[in-house]
């Protein structure tokens, strides 16, 4: 990964210098700088394509567009070629971040809708003033901002915005509600309340003498298509593009590998790694030392998992071991690593430090729950809409059903299952939603003084739910609930829910193996400490 930097105004060397430095951790293989009077852009490179060639801001022909650019644009060979044939002059061997400046001259503003790729991008266009923000469909590259008295302050992470002196650090009461229901906060707000995030697909366009202005470039459509084909030619589709999108992403120029956790999404990618490489693809994953209680059974699971996988797909396999020492040893350094409260961040922190002497670049299976609905509020829409229709017709308890009717609310269909859809169902999809997170919106308030409440507006995660089912594109209650998270741009594990879809009601946070009631975190919460780690990754 890179990390970029920007404001508006003078040419400050020494500000831009402490903002990109802050971002040394995302790219220390080399650092660019641009001040112009108008703008300041700065970066730090992370260098995966044209090592030795590829360092920004990058610019057109006559100079008059400059990026800077954090991602990978993976369809920059087919891009580069047909932008040659157009007329246009690369100075760099292979840059895919050239391909950028170029798009934009030909296509203005919607140059992303030819992209295939994950960036968070700046550009800044000298003939028009304009500095334009743009981040990629799905939000895998963060790109933060601060707008004050009409100047603008951008960067990849918040620490580097702190580094300005008018950026506020006052927090966002909004959003630290939000962190306490859902274990995150929710974009476009972060949890300082000057500082936005940029939402997926979309871009923000600032001038100096004008209005700043967003806009989506790109929206996803749950609409059914007109026709898909059997369920054969489905999965025939499906693979390829899986097969394309994996192939494409092994185009670097340095070492690669992917994380393997044994389950069904990274051994699919590294399966599909290994039939387009000449090589054992490098593998890695993590393992607990010392987790007991409900955790455990599954921990060393994962485990044997994925050390069969290794072994079955011949991969050159590590493994990395931690115990509670370790995460204690190292939680000033997970804790400096995210400038917002954020849960499920410990596993991918130490997974990732271990990985890094041996390659620049991992995939991982990330995204297969989001597509494929494996989440407990996926898996469970349909259960609880069968559930509230048998309601409906006043059938009220398993002995009411038949034995069809049972089946049809699988895997619920055990008086333990059916007791769980009693207690959360609900005919609004924004209701039920709310009822499975962590602490749902009638608990979270109860965590905070009637003060900040009324500072607030006591808002309701239900409310904020009914406003995203309002705009739903889906006809159905699955891909509703798929499409959900998708407009709500936050992470819906399967943790968020863990304790009641074991039967576990009263359970709701699990720290180091033991474990945590409601009534215990609200005493946490209201003993006023500064910080609570919480979440052992599932």
């Amino acid at each position: 990964m890179c990390g970029i930097v920007g404001f508006s105004g003078p040419a400050k060397p020494d500000l831009l210098k402490r903002m990109t430095n802050a971002l040394f951790h995302r790219g220390p293989d080399d650092e660019g700088i641009y001040a112009d009077g108008q703008m300041n852009l700065g970066m730090r490179r992370l260098a995966i394509i044209d090592v030795a060639g590829g360092r920004q801001p990058v610019s057109n022909e006559d100079a008059t567009v400059l990026v800077v650019f954090n991602g990978e644009i993976y369809n920059y060979v087919e891009l580069r070629r047909e932008l040659e044939s157009r007329g246009h002059v690369f100075k760099t061997d292979h840059s895919d971040t050239e391909v950028i400046v170029h798009l934009y001259e030909e296509d203005g503003e919607s140059w992303p809708l030819k992209v295939n790729g994950m960036f968070a991008v700046a550009i800044w266009d000298l003939r028009t003033r304009k500095l334009t923000l743009y981040r990629d469909r799905l939000g895998k590259k963060p790109l933060y901002y601060c707008r004050n008295n009409n100047n603008i302050v951008f960067a990849s992470e918040i620490k580097a915005l702190l580094c300005h002196q008018h950026v506020s650090r006052e927090l966002d009461l909004q959003s630290l509600y939000d962190f306490v229901g859902s274990r995150n906060t929710s974009a476009p707000r972060s949890i300082y309340r000057d500082i936005k995030q940029l939402l997926p697909g979309c871009y923000l366009s600032w001038h100096p003498e004008r209005e700043c202005y967003g806009r989506a470039y790109w929206e996803i459509d749950f609409r059914p298509a007109e026709s898909v084909g059997d369920e054969s030619e489905v999965s025939h589709t499906i693979l390829g593009l899986l097969d394309d999108a994996v192939r494409i992403r092994m185009r670097c120029d340095v070492d690669y590998g992917a994380f393997l956790s044994g389950g069904v999404d990274s051994s699919t990618i590294v399966s599909l790694m290994q039939r387009h490489s000449t090589r054992r693809i490098k593998t890695f994953s993590l393992a607990y030392a010392d987790v007991s209680g409900p955790m455990a059974r599954g921990k060393e699971g994962d485990r044997l998992y994925s050390a069969f996988m290794a072994k079955h797909l011949g991969t050159d396999h590590s493994e990395c071991v931690v115990c509670a020492n370790d995460f204690l040893k190292d939680a000033r350094g997970i804790a400096q690593s995210f400038d917002e409260p954020f849960a499920g961040c410990v596993s991918g922190y130490f997974l990732a430090r271990h990985m890094k002497p041996s390659v620049s670049v991992a995939l991982a299976g990330d995204g297969g729950d989001e597509l494929f609905g494996s989440y407990l509020a996926h898996r469970v829409a349909i259960p609880i809409d069968t559930y509230c229709l048998y309601v409906q017709q006043g059938k009220t308890s398993l002995t009411d059903l038949t034995s069809e009717e049972i089946g049809a609310l699988f895997p619920y269909n055990t008086p333990q299952g059916y007791a769980f859809l009693a207690s959360v169902a609900d005919r609004s999809i924004s209701v039920w939603r709310d009822r499975l997170r962590y602490f749902n919106h009638d608990e979270v308030a109860s965590l905070f003084t009637r003060e900040m409440l009324e500072q607030i507006g006591y808002p309701g995660t239900c409310s904020a739910y009914k406003r995203i089912c309002d705009k739903l594109t889906a006809r159905d209650v699955f891909n509703k609930a798929l499409e959900i998270d998708q407009k709500e741009c936050r992470d819906m594990a399967d943790r968020v829910a863990y304790a009641k879809d074991r039967g576990l009601e009263d359970v709701v946070l699990n720290t180091n193996g033991t474990l945590m009631t409601r009534e215990k975190a609200k005493a946490v919460i209201r003993s006023g400490l500064d910080a609570m780690y919480v979440g052992i990754d599932a």
